[in-house]
């Protein structure tokens, strides 16, 4: 719950420009909601406790990333990816990380965003060891030579500068596109859950059959699958009860 409700007040723009969360906005914006949903008393001191946990998670993620440029991530299973060399090469120092190669984490992208969404992964990582390698003497240059190293280092800043551009467009396009398969998964989910007023019916304890088939029928004859499927069982029972034992 708490990861959802950053994630929302991250895309409302409720973070400082300092990409930090005030604690006037955690205690009005976040927490009190959270209470609110939960039914819980949580304070500040519980929410910082927290964020530290969720931190160590996503640095244990990270440190993947940091380790080899050979993870990737696959949005689709929610799970990491390498090679079995990149992965027995890992395990060679963190031998009781082992889950992070079977397990799926629903929450990565949701840590990313929160903790590190500026972070290059993978093959998104740039390096700038090899195109910012100087010469190991020194020495006079002549004009000419002056010119060349000027026009040098413009084109490696240019470099990198293009780097970044094109890092940041892509963390921009994945997360559109997250956000749409995310936004189809729930709309299939909810289709299905509408499509489903027998499952729905058969979970409404001591009906009769003939009761079960006389409000499946009378659901399709109001046209009421959608609002029907949202109702709790007990107002499933009571809407049964107005509208099939009455008639």
């Amino acid at each position: 719950m708490l990861l959802r409700l950053l994630v929302d007040a991250i895309k409302r723009g409720w973070r400082d420009a300092n990409g930090s969360f005030n604690k006037l906005t955690i205690e009005k914006k976040i927490l009190s909601v959270l209470n609110q949903k939960l039914g819980s008393e949580k304070n500040y001191s519980h929410y910082k406790n927290r964020m530290k946990i969720l931190k160590a998670r996503y640095q244990s993620y990270v440190d993947l990333f940091r380790h080899s440029s050979g993870f990737g991530w696959d949005p689709v299973t929610k799970k990491f990816t390498a090679s079995n060399e990149v992965w027995n090469d890992y395990f060679k120092g963190h031998s009781n990380q082992s889950h992070l190669r079977d397990n799926s984490f629903e929450d990565y992208e949701d840590l990313n965003l929160i903790f590190g969404s500026n972070t290059a992964t993978g093959k998104n990582a740039i390096g700038l060891s090899d195109s910012s390698a100087q010469p190991s003497e020194t020495h006079d240059m002549n004009p000419l030579e002056e010119d060349q190293g000027a026009t040098y280092h413009h084109q490696v800043h240019e470099d990198v500068s293009f780097s970044s551009l094109v890092t940041e467009i892509s963390n921009q396009v994945f997360g559109i596109l997250q956000q749409r398969w995310k936004q189809e998964a729930e709309e299939k989910q909810a289709e299905e859950k509408i499509n489903c007023v027998w499952d729905a019916i058969k979970e409404i304890p001591d009906l009769e059959d003939d009761v079960r088939y006389d409000a499946m029928t009378k659901v399709h004859e109001l046209g009421m699958k959608a609002g029907f499927a949202k109702m709790s069982i007990t107002e499933r029972f009571g809407w049964i009860k107005r509208h099939v034992y009455k008639s």
